[in-house]
């Protein structure tokens, strides 16, 4: 599940203009088995295309205390919450923050004319929800 202000504009501790988002998502797994999302992540398209490899965002996991790691399978026990905040940067992370913007990742991000959320389910078909235009994001309230 993917609330209305779920998918934001991640600003730094100085409140600098980031070239950051973050996406919070929550699934609740319904069957009365274990299942695993296998990949999980964000896709910018342009007219049908996928962006090219090099034009694509990074994407990590954000962890407690804003820690970045590798996006990876994630179990879903039988009848429980689990929530998970995927950061989408225009650079890469080094020592715990994104370096500077790509400038051509973030002019494919802006040309991008949809953006996706796409979860694959071990046994289950992709979950996919549509996500709001990299600039017309919302700045969280604060």
């Amino acid at each position: 599940m993917i609330g209305k202000d779920d998918w934001y504009v991640h600003r730094g501790a100085f409140n600098e203009p980031a070239e950051e988002r973050r996406l919070k998502v929550t699934f609740l797994n319904r069957k009365e088995l274990s299942v695993t999302v296998w990949d999980m992540r964000v896709e910018f398209s342009r007219e049908g295309q996928l962006l090219d490899e090099k034009d694509r965002p990074y994407m990590y996991f954000v962890e407690e205390r804003d820690q970045f790691s590798p996006l990876a399978p994630v179990d879903l026990p039988s009848g429980k919450t689990v929530e998970r905040t995927i950061s989408v940067t225009l650079g890469a992370v080094h020592s715990g923050s994104a370096s500077k913007p790509e400038p051509d990742k973030l002019q494919a991000v802006q040309e991008a004319d949809r953006v996706e959320f796409v979860a694959s389910v071990v046994g289950a078909r992709d979950i996919r929800r549509d996500l709001t235009a990299w600039q017309d994001v919302a700045s969280p309230e604060g």
